[in-house]
């Protein structure tokens, strides 16, 4: 598992951890509070994460499976909440945070099941952050194609309700931020 965490641990302090706050510092500057919350909350995590794994590698703390399924759930609800406004986003950023919550619990869950459903759980929860990923860098892809005047859809996102209480749709064909959301499952 050593070798594992050589890899992972300095890849989710710099372009989990870092680029998401810088991400979300620029996000901030233009005034999406969305943007903000999302990536300084996310960089926050993987800094922690790689801080986690670092202290109890070295013996300085340690840690079981309950605490860390705690931190999942916890997560779970944060990314739970943020999916509400991110259903206003394009299609793909929509789902791109339900597999995200979905994914959270199914690690809370799993981690804290110490019966024989918790590696089951864990599996799935694992597939799902992977499918969440591949998402997350499709929607980064195709933020950085359609800016250069390509054409990848990520479906229409609500831009506001009428007074009739429907929703009003746009084609979201290019949003700078989706690059920024591709970093915040592709480690995970």
């Amino acid at each position: 598992m050593a070798h594992v965490n050589a890899i992972v641990i300095p890849f989710a302090m710099e372009w989990g951890g870092l680029s998401q706050l810088i991400a979300g510092a620029f996000e901030m500057r233009k005034g999406n509070t969305f943007g903000f919350t999302a990536f300084t909350s996310f960089g926050a995590f993987w800094i922690f994460y790689a801080l986690l794994n670092i202290f109890t590698t070295f013996g300085v703390i340690s840690v079981n499976a309950i605490a860390i399924s705690a931190v999942f759930f916890i997560w779970g609800t944060f990314s739970l909440l943020l999916w509400i406004p991110a259903m206003m986003a394009s299609k793909a950023t929509n789902i791109v945070f339900l597999l995200l919550w979905i994914t959270l619990f199914l690690l809370a869950f799993g981690l804290s099941n110490t019966g024989g459903y918790g590696v089951l759980l864990t599996r799935i929860g694992g597939c799902t952050g992977i499918a969440a990923g591949a998402l997350a860098a499709y929607t980064g892809l195709a933020g950085i194609v359609n800016s250069m005047g390509g054409r990848l859809p990520v479906g229409k996102g609500v831009t506001r309700w009428t007074a009739t209480g429907k929703p009003s749709y746009k084609e979201d064909l290019y949003n700078e931020n989706l690059y920024y959301l591709s970093t915040m499952l592709i480690i995970g």
